[in-house]
């Protein structure tokens, strides 16, 4: 393959993800064993001083950069740079094309931010210059309405369900996000027809008087957990938001 079409193909480009997460995060470390150069946006701090970084990051206070990762000081080594798109991360954009600049005579890299969940009012793509970056989304109805570029998203083949007995027919697990009441009927026609059924929302409270056969939780579930769920089902409810 000619050098031009290798480098098209992104094939002798090297690539940094960074997403704000934990270095313990199991799709992290998936990325790690893909070598997948990643890093994490924000260091990560104790819970004090992340109380103090979102108000300084909310205020756009100077001298963010003493929140970021220790990618900062790399940024010369890539070609590109995908940036997970939240408003934790929306001047970042703008420090690394300061930072680009200060230094011509290094390599400059390609800047995306990138959508990995659909787009909501507190990571509005406006508040993000389209001169620091290209802003990119795998939601394509997304993409039309804040003119973005569309791409699939990325996974590795590599996951794998834990071995485990099937014991359930149906499984969910995921956020309310507007979902909740067709979950909720979806669930009980489901057990009428003798379906067996494992459904687990995401909420910020749980209701008093919780739906049999329904389970309400408020902190995050950890993904091998989810693995779990998975792998003990025939099968995965997916209920699209509006508009997806």
């Amino acid at each position: 393959m000619a050098e031009k079409e290798r480098w098209e193909n992104g094939m002798d480009k090297k690539i940094l993800i960074l997403s704000q997460t934990t270095k313990d995060d199991y799709a992290l470390l998936e990325w790690q064993k893909n070598d997948v150069n990643t890093g994490i946006t924000l260091k990560d701090c104790n819970k004090v001083l992340r109380a103090v970084r979102r108000l300084w990051i909310k205020f756009h206070l100077p001298f963010q950069y003493i929140w970021y990762g220790d990618w900062k000081n790399h940024l010369d080594e890539y070609d590109m740079i995908i940036l997970h798109g939240t408003w934790l991360a929306e001047d970042i954009p703008r420090w690394m094309q300061k930072k680009i600049k200060k230094e011509p005579q290094k390599r400059t890299p390609k800047i995306i931010w990138w959508y990995w969940n659909t787009v909501v009012e507190q990571d509005h793509p406006d508040r993000v210059s389209s001169k620091d970056c290209e802003k990119w989304s795998f939601d394509k109805k997304d993409c039309e309405i804040y003119n973005m570029k569309y791409n699939t998203q990325y996974y590795f083949a590599t996951y794998q369900l834990p071995t485990t007995k099937v014991v359930t027919d149906v499984c969910y697990l995921g956020t309310d996000g507007g979902r909740k009441e067709k979950l909720i009927a979806l669930q009980k026609q489901l057990e009428e027809q003798n379906i067996t059924t494992d459904f687990r929302i995401l909420v910020q409270n749980i209701p008093d008087t919780p739906e049999k056969g329904i389970t309400y939780f408020t902190e995050k579930v950890d993904y091998i957990d989810n693995l779990r769920q998975i792998g003990q089902s025939k099968a995965i409810v997916e209920i699209l938001r509006e508009g997806q």
